[in-house]
Parts: C-alpha cells; structure tokens; sequence
C-alpha cells in the first residue's frame, strides 16, 4: 500500500473512533497531504512525526489552537456563519421575487439579519435564510417556499 494511502487508512479509522467525527474522504486526502508535506512518516506500525514536532501548528492559515476553539464552538452551537460578507453582492427574496442588492452590515438580535442595499438604492434588513450567493440558490428557495404554500417569502 502507498504511503498516502496509508496514512488517509490510519486518519480514517482514528477518525472512526473519535465521537463526531467527520470521515469526510476529501478532509482526510488534504489532511494526509498536508502531514506528508510536513515531514510524516508511515511505518507498518503506525504514523511518526518528525524530531517529536507537532505535526500541525496552522491550519487554513490560523494556529491550530484557534481553528480547535471553533470546532468547540460550533459543536457547542455558539458559533453562528453568515450566509455572505459584508460588501458582498447577494441575492434575497422578497414580495414572492428574487432582488439583487449589497450586504452592508450583518446584526444578531432575536435571529441573524442581513442588512441590504439593492441596486434600486433602498435599504432593508432580511432574515439570513432570506439571503444567498447566487440568483439561482434564491430561485430554488422559492421554489420550494411557492411549492409549500409559504405566503411569507
């Protein structure tokens, strides 16, 4: 077996063991690529890291020990992802239609709101599950909305 292989084997079945973890197969190629390009070894007996080093201090460009604070966080549910960035032009739905418009500011209080400019000048808040990246993601939540009978889109 190819050393790669081996170690996506060995993550995927650490992985099986870990409560809630994710055996997502794609994570775990970019994961074995990562360690690999850090100096891993994969022996017959298992995975050894370099001079005793930690095998991962950064992950996508953060300390590792951040990107662990997030995953407690959202296993916690006290992390909330907004559908886009502030700046960022989107697509929501209101009145039974889809409208272009701009994020300018994104708040929290009862439920996460997306506050809008759209290319007609007015300005607007919308539930964050109102709001989406591409025309055709709004397209096929009204579909769905229209095929519920949910007037309140």
């Amino acid at each position: 077996m190819e050393t790669r292989d081996r170690l996506i084997e060995l993550i995927k079945n650490a992985r099986k063991n870990t409560k809630g973890a994710n055996c997502d197969i794609e994570r775990n190629m970019l994961f074995a690529d990562h360690l690999l390009a850090n100096g891993v070894v994969v022996l017959d007996t298992g995975v050894i890291s370099p001079k005793n080093r930690p095998l991962i201090t950064h992950f996508a460009d953060m300390p590792i020990n951040d990107v662990l604070d997030l995953v407690r966080a959202k296993r916690e549910g006290r992390i909330i992802v907004p559908p886009c960035k502030v700046g960022q032009t989107v697509y929501y739905i209101a009145f039974g239609k889809v409208y272009k418009g701009k994020c300018h500011a994104i708040t929290l209080k009862h439920t996460l709101q997306i506050h809008l400019y759209d290319f007609d000048g007015d300005n607007a808040s919308y539930p964050a599950s109102k709001v989406f990246l591409t025309k055709e993601e709004a397209e096929k939540a009204l579909k769905e909305c229209e095929g519920n009978g949910d007037e309140r889109n």
